[in-house]
């Protein structure tokens, strides 16, 4: 059953990267769930993240509590920087990945200010 979850959480985790980094540049309902992914991230890095930490993501919180209840320890302290070690094989910085993940933010958070102001412009909620 643990393994099944840690397989969701996999399957999250990766929807709503690739939802973030992808759908706010397709037109119409994709633009509007990217904004739904994209506000939740928000929500989670900068306003859970005052209490927790700046960046604080929920979804890799719970995450980790199923992987250390299935006995895997010593986890990065983001999903990028998992991704980054376990699956390419990446050997980055912890800061060089907060900053490139940093940079990509910003930058989606230009799209996303351009895609809510479209979806409020034209009304097509």
């Amino acid at each position: 059953m643990n393994e099944f979850a840690n397989l969701i959480y996999h399957v999250i985790h990766l929807a709503v990267i690739i939802i973030n980094c992808v759908f706010g540049f397709i037109p119409g309902r994709c633009q509007r769930l990217f904004i739904l992914t994209y506000t939740t991230t928000i929500v989670s890095w900068l306003g859970f993240g005052l209490q927790y930490g700046l960046g604080y993501c929920f979804l890799t919180d719970w995450h980790w509590q199923l992987k250390r209840d299935m006995g895997e320890h010593n986890l990065p302290p983001s999903y990028i920087h998992y991704i980054s070690e376990t699956w390419l094989n990446l050997d980055l910085s912890r800061g060089a990945i907060d900053m490139g993940v940093a940079m990509i933010f910003i930058a989606l958070l230009l799209v996303y200010i351009v895609n809510i102001k479209n979806v409020i412009i034209s009304k097509s909620w």
